[in-house]
C-alpha cells in the first residue's frame, strides 16, 4: 500500500491486514501520518485477520520468487513487441512528447 497515495487521496479510513515492518510507512518506519507536515490523517485499522492476510502474501510472494518458472516458459509470456507492452502497461511508447515554446505538451509518457 502507499501511504503517501492514501494521504493525497484524503482517505477518512485506512483498513489493512497485515503489518509491513520493513517496508510500512503507516505504523512502522516513517509513521507518515504522525508527521507534523503531515496534513491529512486517515483513522488507521490495522491488524485484520492478520494472521491469513500475512499468509496469503507469504504465499503470494513465495510464488513470485520460486525458480520452477523456466527460461522457456519465461520467454513465451513475455510481449514479443512494443504495442503489446505499452498496452500491457498503458503507457504510450510510440513517439516521445515534443516540448516547444509555443505550444504545451500534448501526449504523456509513462
Amino acid at each position: 500500500m502507499c501511504a503517501a497515495a492514501i494521504g493525497l487521496a484524503r482517505l477518512r479510513r485506512l483498513y489493512f491486514g497485515a503489518y509491513d515492518p520493513k517496508g510500512g510507512a503507516v505504523e512502522h518506519g516513517p509513521r507518515l501520518f504522525e508527521q507534523p507536515t503531515t496534513h491529512h490523517r486517515p483513522e488507521i485499522y490495522g491488524g485484520i485477520e492478520e494472521r491469513r492476510a500475512g499468509d496469503l502474501l507469504r504465499t503470494f510472494f513465495r510464488e513470485r520468487r520460486s525458480p520452477a518458472q523456466t527460461r522457456e516458459t519465461a520467454a513465451a509470456t513475455q510481449p514479443s513487441n512494443a504495442s503489446a507492452v505499452s498496452m500491457t502497461y498503458g503507457c504510450s511508447a510510440a513517439r516521445p512528447p515534443t516540448r516547444s515554446h509555443s505550444r504545451p505538451i500534448t501526449e504523456t509518457i509513462c
